[in-house]
């Protein structure tokens, strides 16, 4: 979907701009099967061959379900989940401008017969030189679940079999961490950098677990909470108000007393 197959020539295709907003949409980038070329994105660019994979173009998910797969290459060069297509003898594809607001994103980068040039979730696709930058990603709501193959960041740059100057690109998360302390690495090197947004007013509460063991893995999902989300404060009564709301309690019952006897002394 974009550029999305395997690239045999020197000139790659771009993605362009996906938007999903329901239903349940599962897309797969081109395999390579030679070593004369690399893997495409799932959603995004396609493979480079003697040149750099393609660049990812603008993905929005606002509901539904959308399940991206990079493709994978038998040498060089996995395509990203979702971002850019690999690259076998040029550098990975730079990765797409993703935003989720609801619904569901599974992105899985494509691996690498090498399994050192693998494509990120969403981000680089991965090449023979140099990975590709990683995404620029904004979570507002929904779920977000990616997983990086053959080295690559789950959100970040792909990896490249020679040393990778690829830029990580940056997560930003809007809402409240409800599972406490700072935003998490999505990843090894090359990972997006996190910039968790203080937007507390509006409400919204997420949980984010990660994983570097093996594929470097990211999920952030929003929840509903029972109590009060992590960050917030409880309003507690001071000592004064303590004594106001007891004092306020003896005058109601000195009062119930008083009536209860009016009452007796006129039926007499």
């Amino acid at each position: 979907m974009g550029g999305g197959g395997p690239g045999y020539s020197g000139l790659a295709g771009n993605g362009g701009a996906v938007t999903v907003s329901g239903g349940a949409l599962v897309a797969t980038g081109g395999n390579a099967y030679d070593s004369e070329s690399a893997a495409g994105a799932s959603v995004g660019g396609s493979g480079g061959a003697y040149g750099d994979g393609g660049t990812g173009g603008t993905v929005s998910v606002s509901g539904g379900t959308l399940t991206a797969t990079g493709g994978s290459a038998n040498y060089w060069g996995g395509g990203a989940g979702v971002g850019g297509g690999g690259g076998n003898w040029g550098s990975g594809g730079d990765g797409a401008t993703v935003t989720v607001t609801g619904g569901t994103l599974e992105a899985t980068g494509g691996t690498s017969g090498n399994n050192y040039s693998g494509g990120a979730g969403i981000g680089g696709g991965g090449a023979g030189s140099t990975g590709g930058d990683g995404a620029v990603v904004t979570v507002s709501g929904g779920v977000l679940h990616a997983v990086g193959q053959g080295l690559a960041a789950s959100i970040g740059a792909g990896a490249g079999a020679s040393t990778s100057m690829a830029v990580g690109g940056s997560l930003t998360v809007s809402g409240t961490r409800d599972t406490g302390g700072s935003l998490s690495t999505p990843a090894t090197g090359g990972a997006a950098a996190s910039t968790p947004s203080t937007v507390a007013a509006a409400g919204l509460t997420y949980q984010q677990t990660v994983s570097t063991s093996g594929n470097p893995t990211t999920r952030i999902e929003y929840v509903v909470i029972t109590g009060p989300a992590t960050g917030t404060t409880v309003a507690v009564p001071t000592l004064s108000q303590w004594a106001l709301l007891l004092l306020a309690g003896m005058v109601m019952a000195l009062g119930l007393c008083i009536g209860r006897t009016n009452v007796h002394q006129s039926s007499h």
